[in-house]
């Protein structure tokens, strides 16, 4: 099995990087993609809206799918609700952190966010993808929703854990 993996982008903008992103992305000849989180700066899946800023990459995830590779999608720290681009569009496995089996590997597939486990930031993950700020999120719409959610996701600031304790807490997590 050829698997490709992918995270951190942080797509927000028709730049170069995303350009980058989905020349990749379409060059792709793997049997599955793996997105292991914040591919977007800030996602929320609001039925039928596909961003501007990030519909390339949106598209070039749709072309994958035409192909027939296989996607697979675990939600990062900017992925607040992954919705039904995701999961109804792409036909992507959604899943929180796992161990699976690729090929001869066992592999845990999780977003680096899942090693900090301090208080602050468990409890605005919890928040953040509660249903009640999907309510809220809703009432918004995608336009008012995406300002939101641009202020929370900040301009590329570490939230909770200080980066050095976060980063031995990553380190003490994939040993």
């Amino acid at each position: 099995m050829r698997v490709a993996i992918v995270s951190d982008a942080h797509v927000a903008a028709v730049d170069h990087r995303q350009w980058s992103l989905v020349r990749w992305l379409d060059e792709q000849r793997v049997d599955r993609v793996v997105i292991l989180g914040d591919l977007f700066h800030a996602w929320w899946g609001w039925p039928g809206h596909i961003p501007a800023l990030v519909a390339p990459v949106c598209h070039a995830l749709k072309r994958l799918r035409a192909r027939g590779i296989d996607l697979s999608f675990v939600p990062g720290n900017h992925d607040f609700y992954p919705g039904p681009f995701f999961s109804d569009e792409l036909m992507a496995h959604v899943r929180p952190a796992h161990i699976e089996r690729l090929g001869e590997l066992s592999v845990l597939l999780a977003h680096g966010d899942e090693a900090d486990q301090t208080w602050g930031y468990r409890a605005f993950r919890r928040l953040i993808r509660s249903e009640t700020a999907g309510r809220g999120l809703r009432m918004l719409g995608p336009h008012a929703g995406q300002l939101l959610l641009d202020r929370l996701a900040g301009a590329g600031e570490v939230r909770g854990a200080s980066l050095p304790a976060l980063v031995k807490a990553q380190q003490r997590w994939a040993a």
